[in-house]
């Protein structure tokens, strides 16, 4: 989903706390991939403790957590 957004031209914010449930090489490989498509940035954070401005201007948030 993200890449198409970004191949549509939307920005998109990733947030994840990088937790164990699934194993950090392939979300390392998943966030680069998207980082060199460009119009993507990456919040290392728990989105329970996420602060409301990460989000600031959003027309749309996808939460799937």
């Amino acid at each position: 989903m993200s890449r198409r957004l970004i191949e549509l031209g939307h920005e998109v914010i990733g947030v994840d706390n990088e937790n164990g449930y699934y194993g950090y090489l392939l979300k390392a490989c998943r966030r680069s991939e998207l980082e060199m498509l460009g119009n993507f940035k990456f919040h290392n954070i728990d989105i329970e403790e996420a602060k409301a401005d990460i989000f600031e201007g959003a027309d749309v948030v996808i939460h799937l957590a």
